[in-house]
């Protein structure tokens, strides 16, 4: 019984971490569509990881927040891109040139203003779609494979 439920939780995560990649794999092609609208730097900063969970980091993170508006409504984004992996040099460079007050152009989703990119796209968005088909072919039958020895060990009672 503790093979299924670990086989069944295996095949569980793989589709959902799946399903996340495909959806951040359509987001991408389908933001460098999406209009544009002036927006402002509010914060910026890189975000160096927990020395603890990861001693010698190679890719960093921006933490940023910016403000734009959409048909005269207020709204305040935080997503730098879809993948926004970079080494430090680069992390480094990209805030120093979105200090706050800093003025440019972010992409709004037209169908929900309330996501907003400052760079449309991304560069993992085939590096996602191959992930997610990985791991839907490990998740798949990872699950079938709970299920049917779910169904064995019922048979037998």
């Amino acid at each position: 019984m503790l093979t299924i439920l670990f086989l069944g939780a295996l095949g569980a995560g793989f589709l959902w971490f799946a399903v996340m990649s495909l959806r951040d794999f359509r987001m991408g092609r389908a933001s460098r569509g999406w209009p544009t609208v002036p927006c402002e730097v509010l914060s910026s900063s890189v975000n160096v990881p927990d020395p603890g969970v990861e001693p010698n980091p190679v890719y960093y993170s921006i933490q940023i927040e910016y403000r734009y508006e959409v048909a005269g409504r207020a709204y305040v984004g935080d997503r730098y891109g879809l993948t926004s992996s970079l080494r430090r040099r680069q992390a480094d460079e990209v805030v120093a040139s979105l200090s706050p007050g800093t003025r440019t152009t972010c992409y709004v989703d037209p169908h929900d203003p309330t996501k907003a990119l400052m760079v449309p796209g991304g560069s993992g968005a085939i590096a996602g779609l191959w992930i997610a088909i990985v791991l839907l072919f490990l998740g798949l039958p990872a699950l079938a494979l709970a299920g049917y020895r779910l169904y064995e060990s019922l048979k037998r009672g």
